[in-house]
């Protein structure tokens, strides 16, 4: 049994290719989030695992329901994208009603900026770790020099203290002795 005329639909299409333009060969799979239920036909579509397998072009082309149709419980929802090759990632999608053809490309995420600091080639990175290095040696003696100098303060106050009790008995002194 095919899904009803009345569920709305979007062609999803996509092409693959690695760094230097080969086909990429595998699949990508799509997973309904949920079990999802058609209203209006009073039809359960349970969220099976679709798979389509890329053609010697990398490429490949589905019709899936759109995730905002009217006619649908729960609305909106998401499909799980999986790219089954090799560097392949798992995404979440949705496909809004009125798409008609959809490229992957369009919906697929950025590169994260932590897959994107891996970019970094060892020798950006023996710089940075390089000044890093530099930053905490600096930081090493700020906090010495800092200590001094609290310690020095401190040392200050008990010198002048003891000064002014000092003085203080030597006035005394005098004063006693009548001078």
């Amino acid at each position: 049994m095919a899904l009803t005329v009345d569920l709305e639909t979007v062609t999803l299409t996509g092409t693959y290719v690695d760094i230097i333009g080969n086909a990429v060969a595998g699949s990508v799979t799509f997973t309904p989030q949920t079990i999802i239920k058609d209203t209006d036909q009073n039809q359960i579509i349970v969220n099976n695992v679709i798979t389509e397998v890329l053609d010697a072009n990398g490429s490949f082309s589905v019709v899936l329901p759109v995730t905002d149709d009217s006619d649908v419980v729960p609305q909106p929802f998401a499909y799980l994208v999986e790219e089954v090759f090799s560097g392949g990632r798992s995404f979440v999608i949705t496909l809004p009603a009125g798409g008609g053809t959809v490229d992957i490309a369009d919906l697929s995420p950025a590169v994260s900026a932590a897959v994107a600091a891996g970019f970094v080639t060892s020798s950006q990175y023996n710089v940075i770790n390089a000044r890093l290095t530099t930053a905490n040696t600096a930081y090493t003696q700020v906090t010495a020099i800092q200590d001094n100098i609290d310690a020095a303060a401190t040392a200050a106050a008990s010198a002048a203290s003891a000064a002014s009790g000092s003085l203080r008995s030597g006035i005394s002194q005098l004063l006693l002795m009548g001078v």
